[in-house]
């Protein structure tokens, strides 16, 4: 379940940067906006992993922890 998980928070986080790069696109500031988002894909990915993979961790440890 948690694969899911990645795989949907990085497609949100893809679209938003997708999102904003169209933006900046239409200001003038980027030429190339899809090429940007396309990049910033595998970046986000492991990034997302990585958020996911250390949240998971910190709950495991409160729900280990022995109580007061």
């Amino acid at each position: 379940m948690e694969g899911f998980s990645i795989a949907a928070i990085s497609c949100y986080a893809s679209a938003l940067v997708g999102l904003l790069m169209e933006g900046m696109g239409e200001l003038g500031l980027l030429a190339t906006p899809g090429l940007v988002t396309a990049w910033m894909v595998p970046i986000i990915v492991p990034a997302v992993w990585l958020l996911v993979r250390t949240a998971r961790r910190r709950i495991e440890m409160v729900e280990h922890r022995p109580a007061a």
